[in-house]
């Protein structure tokens, strides 16, 4: 069945693209920051302004749109790799069971597994042009070699902080030629982050520990996990930061750190993730006696903007963040 799928989907999806506006190979993923940045700061600088617009000097413009790829079927192995598609003005043909009801998604679209287990026949079976892939995913990775086996274009995604968002959107963007999204989904964002990070107060005020629970694990989020990226903007210190060696979790060090705040993000299911938490936490005696559970401190993220990558969102979760740590103060 799967020979057969491969061979078919092969003839069907093994046209010519035009990866000159993007990637050469598939092996290349998506452009770094710095390419993007530098790209971006290239079409700034030679944009001209469209009707009444003015170019504002130091914001990344939307690329100029020239011989995009339209109609390119596309199967996202995550719902964050999916929404960014559908952003940039793209069609899923496919996408994991947990994007099915992202805005967008068309009645055809078809399940293609889930994110720790993608279901090859079915990605096969909608006969993509490109698939996203997360290669930090092991069974992911090892579907490359099958989907470029059958003519399929495989670009990898991976968007932790705003730079990444931005680079994907950049190189999406210039695949379907929508330039207005660019500036709908990726400038208007950035503009609206640094509006939010221009009225926080200056220096440092307090520090916090971010972790993610659920049923089987708890883990601490450092400085590479994108929400500690929006936490740290509004000047607080992560005492899990990237040379700490709080690792894993214990009350013990955590009382010792004692944060102003904690941060806990669910996954899986809420209820489960719920239960975890209580039993990890706060039915220890020390829990009580920290200084974020005094003060009520303790914060439960939602899950749209902080489980999931919040792509058009980001000024949304910046915004949230703000109002939880300096929203009395500006009352």
């Amino acid at each position: 069945m799967t020979a057969h799928l491969i061979q078919k989907a092969f003839y069907r999806c093994a046209a010519p693209v035009c990866a000159a506006l993007f990637l050469c190979a598939c092996a290349a993923g998506l452009p770094s920051q710095e390419e993007a940045h530098l790209r971006a700061q290239s079409v700034q600088e030679t944009a001209a302004p469209r009707g009444n617009e003015e170019s504002k000097p130091g914001v990344i413009q939307a690329p100029a749109a020239s011989g995009a790829e339209q109609n390119l079927r596309a199967v996202a192995l995550s719902r964050s790799a999916g929404e960014l598609w559908l952003l940039a003005g793209g069609e899923l043909s496919g996408v994991t069971e947990d994007g099915l009801d992202l805005e967008g998604i068309e009645p055809e679209t078809i399940s293609a597994g889930s994110i720790t287990q993608p279901n090859a026949e079915a990605i096969l079976a909608a006969m993509p042009q490109l698939c996203l892939v997360s290669e930090d995913i092991p069974a992911q990775k090892e579907l490359e070699p099958l989907l470029s086996q059958a003519g399929v274009e495989v670009v990898p995604v991976e968007v932790n902080s705003t730079a990444d968002y931005a680079a994907a959107m950049l190189a999406f963007t210039q695949r379907t030629g929508r330039e207005d999204l660019y500036r709908q989904n990726v400038t208007a964002v950035l503009d609206g982050i640094e509006a939010v990070k221009e009225r926080v107060p200056d220096g440092e005020h307090g520090s916090f520990l971010a972790i993610r629970v659920s049923a089987t694990k708890n883990k601490v989020l450092k400085q590479d996990y994108f929400a500690c990226e929006i936490i740290s903007d509004m000047h607080l210190h992560n005492i899990a930061g990237d040379d700490s060696s709080l690792d894993l979790l214990s009350m013990e060090g955590i009382a010792a750190a004692d944060p102003d705040y904690i941060f806990v993000v669910m996954q899986g299911e809420e209820e489960k993730a719920m239960q975890a938490l209580e039993e990890s936490f706060s039915s220890h005696p020390v829990w009580s006696q920290l200084s974020a559970v005094q003060h009520g401190h303790v914060i439960m993220l939602p899950k749209d903007n902080f489980q999931y990558k919040p792509n058009a969102r980001w000024a949304t979760a910046y915004e949230y963040v703000y109002n939880i740590v300096y929203g009395d103060e500006q009352e």
